[in-house]
């Protein structure tokens, strides 16, 4: 006669090896994960908007800074909003000086003592025969309101004036002898005479004499 054994069959929902089993339980611990995510993000952004916002900003803007002025450098100092210009001194402006008449000429002079006249004279070596021809030609260079065509207008200005040169020139000279000549002298031994123009207003230098003792 056959043996029958009891077998016990177990539930498959059970059974935790069972592959239909473990997918439906990863299924449901991703929406789990899911619906943990959207809460959180809810209660975040719920947190946000119950953050106060100050009414007034806490940092003031700082004070508009100064604009150089014409003439000055602006010199910021440290810790204060703003700086005073710092002014630069202007050059003042000279004084001009205001015309003047024409000057004098220098009129020379001489260091001798003066001599009486008429002393004998006679005809010796010229001394100062080129410094008399440096004068005349100085005259005719600076002064020709003195001359005419190359014509002396007045014989006694222009003696006078040719002997004023020479007397800025460290000799002693003078109108003298016949008022055409020009008496040079350096020492009061003697002095020379020239006739410096001729009868028609022509300039020219011609030695005449020498004086012992100077006469002038």
């Amino acid at each position: 006669m056959p043996v029958f054994r009891k077998r016990t069959i177990e539930p498959q929902g059970l059974n935790s090896t069972n592959p239909m089993f473990t997918t439906r339980s990863g299924a449901t611990a991703r929406l789990v994960a899911l619906g943990a995510l959207v809460l959180l993000s809810v209660i975040a952004c719920k947190k946000l908007d119950q953050v106060d916002v100050p009414g007034t900003n806490p940092n003031p803007p700082v004070g508009a800074l100064p604009s150089p002025s014409p003439g000055g450098t602006v010199v910021l100092q440290p810790g204060s909003p703003t700086a005073s210009p710092t002014p630069v001194p202007q050059p003042s402006s000279a004084p001009t000086a205001s015309p003047t008449g024409s000057a004098t000429p220098n009129q020379g002079s001489c260091s001798l003592t003066s001599m009486p006249e008429g002393s004998p004279c006679r005809e010796e070596k010229p001394s100062f025969q080129a410094q008399v021809e440096a004068a005349q030609a100085d005259v005719l260079r600076t002064r020709p309101d003195l001359f005419d065509a190359g014509r002396v207008r007045s014989e006694d200005a222009y003696v006078q004036e040719v002997a004023r040169v020479l007397r800025t020139r460290g000799l002693c000279a003078v109108q003298g002898g016949p008022k055409d000549e020009v008496a040079v002298k350096s020492t009061n031994d003697w002095n020379d005479q020239y006739d410096i123009v001729l009868g028609s207003g022509q300039p020219w230098t011609s030695y005449q004499v020498t004086c012992r003792p100077a006469r002038f």
